[in-house]
């Protein structure tokens, strides 16, 4: 948004009738329903082929593939579940480019020795025990039953994937070793396991949320740890437990975006004054401040891959998997259209005409 209109109008009405750099023009927009754009004849960076663009806000599944076997939709987001009957009604299924969300599970209370509700007793304050949760997790059976193999496995989460200098080479997907996690279980002081509350809940984008849960259920059971699941919702059940830091000995599976540049993001889940305050760690402290006062790219870039390896090496979160965002798209009328996948529909600028 431009700076002196922002000023000039204020922030609601800025809102209601933004004004940005893209090559669209907002025309038209009636809140849940849908917004209404047109294409400037002229940009500095592209002139769009498709000089209209109507995004509908639909929140069913079923709805909107139906709004694309009838034409009423050319493009659609598509849930996993439903990519086989797309294709079988002859439309296509496309992935993104990248994948778009990441799936990770929280240990609650690794906190600071300094906050009021520490409590040195939680079993996986122990790193032992934090690599047999993540050696007991079958990720590869997620990735193909409850993901349908529209994914990858996660090494860190949040990370990107797809940009080299933020990745050790060393990150590979933990492997699954039951036999392992046992023993390491055992060394820790805990033979025949143990019990922790697990809050499950379901967020949008991801419908397997709460099997994910389930699954990991399943999976630590088999080694002895117990998980009792509670079904809550995230804004009344977590968000605000977990920016209090009082899920202590609680564990839950959340999804997040993977944006390009990833500090910010992983900030939430990873300092002392993030929203989610998943791990907390004076050397991650440390990494965080430096990267607020880093300009120079390569530093940057290797403060955020450092904050990656103690996240891996020290087994503080449980990555699952990164999923690639699917569309259904009616490809006699949409050419070649590629999308980051990062926040839904992007780049439909240079979607071609057919």
């Amino acid at each position: 948004l431009s700076k002196k209109y922002l000023e000039t109008v204020g922030v609601e009405k800025a809102s209601q009738k933004p004004i940005g750099t893209g090559p669209y023009e907002l025309v038209e927009w009636r809140k849940g329903e849908f917004m209404r754009f047109k294409a400037l004849d002229k940009h500095w960076r592209v002139v769009p082929q498709f000089k209209e663009l109507v995004f509908k806000f639909v929140p069913e599944d079923s709805t909107r593939v139906a709004m694309l076997r009838t034409g009423e939709a050319d493009i659609i987001e598509l849930p996993r579940s439903l990519k086989k009957d797309v294709q079988a009604a002859g439309f296509e299924a496309r992935r993104s480019l990248w994948p778009g969300i990441v799936v990770f599970g929280v240990l609650g209370g690794q906190y600071m020795k300094d906050r009021p509700t520490y409590n040195p007793k939680v079993p996986w304050l122990d790193k032992r025990v934090r690599e047999a949760i993540n050696l007991a997790v079958d990720r590869r059976a997620i990735l193909e039953h409850l993901f349908l193999g529209e994914a990858e496995a996660n090494t860190v989460p949040i990370i990107p994937p797809w940009v080299k200098d933020y990745n050790n080479p060393a990150w590979k997907p933990y492997p699954y070793n039951p036999a392992r996690a046992k023993q390491l279980l055992a060394e820790a002081g805990y033979p025949n396991g143990f019990t922790a509350e697990w809050r499950a809940y379901l967020l949008s984008g991801v419908p397997e949320l709460i099997s994910v849960s389930e699954a990991l259920q399943i999976d630590l059971a088999k080694v002895g740890i117990k998980l009792d699941l509670k079904l809550t919702e995230y804004a009344s059940g977590v968000r605000a437990d977990a920016r209090a830091r009082k899920l202590v000995g609680i564990g839950f599976i959340h999804r997040t975006g993977i944006p390009p540049v990833p500090d910010s993001q992983m900030a939430i889940f990873v300092t002392t004054d993030g929203i989610v305050g998943g791990v907390e760690l004076p050397e991650i402290q440390d990494l965080f401040a430096r990267l607020e006062k880093a300009v120079d790219h390569k530093e940057r870039t290797q403060l955020i891959r450092s904050v990656g390896d103690i996240l891996y090496s020290g087994y503080h979160v449980v990555p699952l998997v990164d999923l690639y965002p699917l569309f259904g798209v009616n490809q006699k009328k949409v050419g070649e259209w590629k999308t980051t996948g990062y926040y839904g529909f992007t780049h439909l600028e240079y979607a071609q005409k057919r």
